[in-house]
């Protein structure tokens, strides 16, 4: 059987003097104006339960010794007193737990641990939390088996790697396709062996010419001398002798003529001027070649991330199906919580309310109490949506409202509860 708020008691509490409240229903609503103390009474449920550490304030009325709290449940009564040292600056507190029987508890706040949960979400103002806080709030509160900032952060390099990647692809991809595909020579021209054989021609071009020049004077000399034979009775024998001897050396021309034919160079300077233009072809061939195999490593790189991102993600989604997250669907973003997958602040406000109603109500502890704190804020569709949900989950709202009728609910006026 769950457990709910049977009755509250106040004496010297913040701005409270002394009330007492027995609701009946699911929906508690304490009203009255702004500074009156409606905001004590859920304070008072808070601090009765959860202890100092929970405290942000002295909360002994102003020029009193001692204040306390009693709570009754339906099998236990809980009552806490504090007591304000000598100089009024801080105080302290205790707890007794007692059960209906009058059976004492030895540790009496290990007992109220064990069934109050959550018992300090509020929804509204989970509604108004920022992103980060709700992220937070959630995360503190699941039993996540691994570090979800640190999975995000790893996410997060490898998600910028991928980037940088995919932009080296395209790049690659421009690259090579500015690079047109032509008929390309199996190897490349070797220049240096055509400039030899060239140079080779051209020197034993320039020695036959050379020859042929030679042998053109000689005859020449031959001719002249042979007309001084005419002239120059006299010299022929000498003249002769040099005829004999100028037969010789025609005779050693002509058969190196008739041995050394002059080289065609056309075909060699030709396939030279084609050289360049060959091997640039084969040089851009080349360089392609490796730009496209620079790209399929860069695409397996690519691949290679998506495997480790979409781990990363299976590992994060394992994490959060294990946490027993207080609603179905909801998840982890980056510092922000998702409900569908999609951000919780880009839901409707009717969306975020129940969304917020069924983390309130998920967690089933042995107390099924919510505090409410603000709920003047919400209109009466919402209101109506909230008592509607309280009586079907069996939940017992306590909402604070400002109100100045003095006519709604528990009405708290000047720290006493109105008549």
């Amino acid at each position: 059987m769950s457990k709910e708020i049977i009755s509250l008691q106040l004496e010297n509490i913040k701005k409270i003097k002394a009330i007492t409240i027995r609701p009946e229903g699911n929906f508690v609503e304490i009203s009255g104006r702004n500074g009156q103390g409606k905001s004590t009474v859920l304070d008072a449920i808070w601090w009765v339960l959860k202890g100092k550490d929970n405290i942000q304030q002295m909360p002994v009325r102003q020029g009193q010794e001692k204040g306390t709290i009693r709570l009754e449940l339906n099998d236990l009564i809980i009552e806490r007193v504090f007591k304000v040292n000598e100089v009024g600056t801080d105080y302290t507190t205790t707890i007794k737990v007692t059960s209906k029987d009058g059976a004492k508890y030895s540790s009496p706040q290990a007992v109220l641990d064990k069934f109050t949960g959550i018992l300090g979400f509020d929804p509204l103002a989970f509604m108004r939390m920022s992103a980060k806080e709700q992220y937070e709030f959630i995360r503190k509160n699941a039993d996540l088996k691994v570090d979800i900032d640190e999975l995000d952060r790893k996410h997060k390099s490898l998600y910028e790697q991928r980037t940088e990647v995919n932009r080296e692809v395209k790049r690659l991809e421009a690259q090579i396709e500015s690079m047109p595909i032509v008929n390309v020579p199996k190897e490349r021209v070797d220049v240096a062996t055509l400039m030899s054989v060239l140079q080779n021609a051209q020197e034993s071009n320039q020695k036959i010419q050379k020859a042929k020049y030679a042998l053109d004077s000689l005859t020449q000399k031959k001719i002249s001398k042979q007309d001084e034979i005419k002239r120059l009775e006299a010299q022929i024998l000498s003249i002769k002798s040099d005829v004999e001897q100028l037969d010789v050396d025609i005779r050693r021309g002509l058969e190196f003529m008739r041995s050394n034919q002059p080289i065609d160079t056309t075909d060699i300077e030709s396939k030279i001027k084609d050289a360049e233009t060959i091997n640039a072809a084969f040089d851009a061939a080349v360089n392609r070649d490796k730009l496209v195999t620079q790209k399929i490593n860069e695409e397996a790189h690519v691949i290679h991330l998506n495997n480790e991102m979409e781990s990363l993600e299976n590992q994060k989604k394992q994490a959060i199906e294990s946490a027993n997250l207080p609603v179905k669907e909801l998840g982890f973003g980056n510092n922000e919580l998702l409900y569908k997958g999609l951000p919780i602040k880009q839901l409707s406000a009717a969306e975020q309310l129940k969304l917020s109603m069924d983390i309130a109500t998920a967690e089933n502890p042995d107390l099924k109490v919510i505090l409410l704190r603000d709920a003047s804020l919400l209109d009466d569709e919402s209101l109506e949506y909230i008592k509607q949900r309280a009586e079907e989950s069996g939940y017992q709202i306590w909402a604070e409202r400002v109100d100045t009728t003095g006519t709604k609910g528990f009405v708290i006026e000047d720290g006493e509860l109105k008549a």
